[in-house]
């Protein structure tokens, strides 16, 4: 197989940036017990799987893959963003969130990958710590230790993903994204 190669991953992976209206704010930081309820409580509401997440200070980072049968994302967003608001604060979801949230589909195993790296670098990216690791509100710490991915969706076939860098990763077939990211390490 070719390193230019993409190998389609459907219609189910996607990635989603969902912002506070005041890029100054440390709410989620602050209330980071609150966010983990709100998105535990979607998850056991309508299922979906965490590929990679990361919770900043004044934004959320997450690639989730929904299931084919319900890949209806907006009503998990709005149970999370507006428990997180009566939760945390017990203001109206429109005064501490921005409007709508950026989201992507995401159609091959290179973007997944490629948007999971970037969810993990975030913090170091912005100056919070050196290593992506170190940030305790990360799936990258999570990767580091070792987590249990047996449930995940598996990626249909061996692939190789290039790397900006130069070099490329080869990859366990079956790897979810989550796995082909501490591949990389």
């Amino acid at each position: 197989m070719s390193d230019d190669q993409q190998i389609p991953l459907g219609d189910t992976c996607h990635f989603f940036s969902v912002r506070l209206a005041s890029p100054c704010n440390d709410l989620l930081l602050r209330k980071v017990d609150v966010v983990r309820d709100v998105v535990r409580l979607a998850r056991q509401r309508w299922p979906f799987t965490i590929d990679a997440a990361v919770i900043l200070p004044a934004q959320i980072m997450m690639v989730w893959t929904l299931p084919a049968t319900d890949s209806d994302h907006g009503k998990r967003w709005r149970m999370i963003r507006s428990g997180f608001a009566r939760h945390a604060t017990g203001q109206p979801t429109r005064r501490i969130w921005q409007d709508g949230y950026w989201h992507h589909r995401l159609e091959t195993v290179q973007q997944a990958a490629y948007q999971c790296r970037m969810i993990e670098a975030a913090p170091v990216m912005l100056g919070l710590v050196e290593r992506a690791r170190d940030w305790p509100f990360s799936s990258a710490r999570m990767t580091a230790v070792g987590p249990d991915v047996a449930a995940e969706p598996a990626v249909p076939r061996s692939v190789v993903i290039p790397l900006a860098a130069g070099g490329h990763i080869r990859h366990r077939p079956g790897a979810t994204p989550r796995q082909i990211v501490a591949d990389a390490r």
